[in-house]
């Protein structure tokens, strides 16, 4: 019982240690491409965006409308649904 203890735990170790060369070179890569190819183009793009009424939601609105995205605003608070423009 001992030895399958041991050698799980091994196999966990094994495991953490791939997950972190992975993901550290994953960064590495990601870091060295230029910003402006990591972004993804959203002009003429249908969004959903729940909670668009205010707050988080409705930044993140306003900023993909700006950039050309067709936005699709979903809120509980109607107050806040008052205040967007709709198009």
């Amino acid at each position: 019982m001992v030895f399958y203890e041991v050698l799980f735990t091994i196999f966990l170790a094994v495991g953490a240690l791939f997950a972190s060369v992975f993901y550290g070179l994953q960064s590495l890569v990601i870091s060295l491409v230029p910003r402006k190819y990591r972004r993804k183009d959203v002009e003429g793009e249908i969004v959903l965006i729940t909670g668009g009424g205010s707050g988080i939601g409705r930044l993140l609105s306003l900023k993909l409308a700006a950039r050309g995205a067709k936005i699709i605003s979903w809120d509980v608070n109607t107050s806040g649904k008052l205040l967007c423009i709709y198009f």
